[in-house]
């Protein structure tokens, strides 16, 4: 897991925003600014601040990276400096939220940042525990319910706004709570298929029947066929969520009937099942799922490939049923995790990708 990074925007002190100039901007950094944020959000969080990175006043490329990259940033606006609020809109314009204003007592703060708290703090070396506490709170309010809220002008403005920063993460401090694209969905089909074009074309992995959970893995199914499985038949497995006895598969005459076709069709020759859904929390229907198909398919080998995931918890689950551990993928766990993840918390059709 990757150290959080706080990144600090502040006036080096160098220009006469402090009036004890540097000595005072190291005391609202290493005083008020750094504790306030390690006891919010630990002791291992990394604090950087802008100050110590620029160069002649210059915006470098790593202060660029650290203001739009950065998990948190803190914004002392004290002396209105032109490259603090250049830096302040860049972060405006690229991240929803997790941004806090912080300003000297007797500093005016412009019109266009007015309608957001700012934290004044007291100047000349004292108070600075009360300053503490009132920047813990405002780290504290700017986390809460952070997937729907926005510190950010350009954000309230433009409030379905979607920016990808490719690379990036938004994973943990500060994530974007965003509704995934169709190109994004239409891309990890792409990249699926683009790995299964090759054992499909050499012959070392065909599945006979492609099985599909409802109701997202419907689509996950047929989209693999156009793409690749042209002749391959597609079978769905009704999910009956609303089972009195949580009995997804086994307890509806649908289904049943339904295997009795396929179990037909199949024979008692080795067939090899690939099962398919669009997301995994839990692992828990994938688990009612296999056990199904186990009973009424027992000559069949299954596997499982789901489409995105936020959680690898389920790995231990279902592991060895998962195609991609198998011959003759063979990948690792590192693999499959970054080939599945996603850091969207909707599906393009409005679905929730949960992290159970």
């Amino acid at each position: 897991m990757s150290t959080k990074k706080c990144f600090v925007i502040m006036p080096s002190g160098k220009h006469n925003e402090y009036d004890k100039g540097t000595i005072e901007s190291d005391f609202v950094f290493k005083k008020i600014i750094i504790p306030a944020v390690c006891e919010v959000l630990g002791a291992d969080i990394k604090v950087l601040r802008e100050a110590d990175r620029r160069l002649a006043g210059a915006i470098t490329k790593e202060i660029v990276k650290n203001t739009i990259e950065s998990d948190f940033a803190i914004v002392d606006i004290t002396g209105q400096n032109p490259n603090v609020f250049f830096e302040l809109g860049m972060r405006y314009a690229l991240r929803r939220n997790c941004t806090i204003l912080l300003r000297q007592e007797g500093t005016s703060i412009p019109f266009d940042v007015s309608g957001y708290r700012c934290v004044t703090y007291n100047p000349h070396f004292h108070n600075d525990e009360h300053s503490r506490n009132d920047l813990v709170e405002a780290i504290k309010e700017s986390l809460a319910e952070k997937e729907n809220r926005s510190d950010s002008l350009v954000f309230d403005v433009y409030p379905n706004l979607y920016v990808e920063i490719p690379g990036l993460s938004t994973e943990g401090i500060g994530a974007l709570s965003r509704q995934m694209r169709w190109p994004e969905y239409w891309q990890q089909i792409k990249a699926i298929t683009s790995i299964l074009s090759h054992p499909f074309k050499n012959g070392s992995y065909v599945p006979t029947i492609i099985i599909a959970i409802s109701n997202g893995g419907m689509m996950y199914a047929d989209l693999l066929c156009r793409e690749l499985y042209v002749k391959t038949p597609i079978i769905t497995l009704w999910a009956d969520r609303w089972s009195p006895k949580a009995e997804y598969f086994s307890d509806n005459i649908i289904n049943q009937v339904t295997f009795e076709g396929v179990s037909t069709m199949l024979g008692k020759e080795k067939s090899e099942v690939l099962l398919v859904d669009d997301i995994v929390a839990s692992g828990y229907t994938i688990r009612q799922a296999l056990n199904f198909i186990t009973v009424h398919l027992p000559n069949s080998v299954i596997s499982f490939m789901p489409l995105f995931c936020k959680n690898e918890k389920y790995f231990d689950v279902i592991k060895d049923n998962i195609l991609w551990f198998k011959p003759p993928f063979n990948n690792t766990e590192e693999e499959v995790k970054k080939l599945h993840y996603t850091d969207a918390h909707t599906l393009p059709y409005e679905k929730e990708i949960r992290s159970a």
